[in-house]
């Protein structure tokens, strides 16, 4: 039932309200009117005729629920009434209404989050093969893992490939108008498991993620954009994060939007700030991809051999 067609219901409600109340009126009139010509006074034969036609606003109601759709009317009635009350309090109604936008926004925001973390596929080639890998200890069911454990998982069966995810924001210098930009420091295989490649230039390569290779940096798109202009030239240029020079090799693709967090530059992860290959410094997050025919069940027997 559309909108306009309710608002010509409406329409022919109140004509058809119009007309029946000028019937009764017509009925009561003629009634009065035999009343007093068969003798009765004009009071007596008034109240004689409303008694035999009833309770008119029942009757009124009686027509309304056989021939004529009410929502629409019950609906504006409660809104007036709604709109007469706040009307009359107008620290309540200013209360009421931040209520609910707060309440609004909020059911917006977990939604969009829900959808984009559990609800919305993975933009990334055969995602049912994407996993994480955690760490366990006495105290927490899920961890993040140190280097040495991901150099253990990176020998097991089940994964094509491990790589290594941390996130902080860094100094940008070296530049015009220095920036604070948000850093991810991953190890090379990371946008290999992802099926990601650059626009511009590549990803990092097998190596540069050594202690000892030459400091390389992959942008984001936007801070590409932002701060250098979409200068193609940017590919081998010098940029100084955190004190120390890196050499552009790459750049990532517009709609790149990896789950946890969106980085504006990507910095290989033995850079990252307190970095140490000891086991009992468990920082690294792992992202792996299964291979194929393996199933999450049968990569976590394998896992839990290792670990034992």
């Amino acid at each position: 039932m559309t909108w306009r067609w309710r608002w010509r219901r409406l329409a022919a409600r109140r004509a058809a309200e119009r007309d029946l109340d000028d019937e009764l009126r017509s009925h009561i009139e003629m009634r009065t009117a035999e009343l007093r010509a068969a003798g009765m006074s004009e009071a007596a034969a008034l109240r004689e005729a409303r008694k035999r036609f009833g309770n008119q606003t029942a009757i009124r109601e009686s027509a309304r629920e056989v021939g004529v759709n009410r929502h629409l009317e019950e609906f504006f009635q409660d809104v007036r009434y709604a709109c007469r009350v706040l009307a009359r309090q107008p620290g309540f109604a200013a209360t009421a209404v931040l209520t609910l936008a707060l309440a609004i926004g909020a059911n917006g925001a977990i939604f969009s989050a829900i959808h984009a973390a559990l609800l919305r596929p993975l933009p990334f080639p055969h995602p049912d093969q994407l996993v994480f890998v955690w760490g366990r200890d006495a105290i927490h069911k899920r961890w993040s893992l140190s280097p040495a454990d991901l150099e253990d998982f990176r020998q097991a069966g089940p994964f094509q490939a491990v790589a290594a995810l941390q996130g902080q924001s860094v100094n940008l210098t070296g530049i015009e108008e220095p920036a604070r930009v948000v850093g991810a420091f991953v190890s090379p295989e990371f946008f290999s498991i992802l099926g990601v490649q650059a626009i511009l230039g590549r990803t990092f390569a097998a190596g540069e993620d050594d202690p000892g290779a030459e400091r390389a940096a992959v942008l984001g798109y936007a801070l590409w954009q932002g701060r250098f202009g979409g200068d193609p030239a940017i590919l081998g240029r010098k940029l100084v994060f955190n004190g120390d020079p890196f050499t552009v090799v790459g750049v990532l693709p517009r709609d790149f939007s990896p789950f946890l967090f969106k980085a504006d530059v990507w910095l290989p992860s033995h850079v990252y700030p307190g970095y140490t290959r000891a086991r009992g410094q468990t920082c690294v997050l792992a992202i792996a991809r299964l291979r194929e025919g393996v199933s999450q069940f049968k990569a976590q027997q394998e896992l839990n051999s290792i670990t034992a």
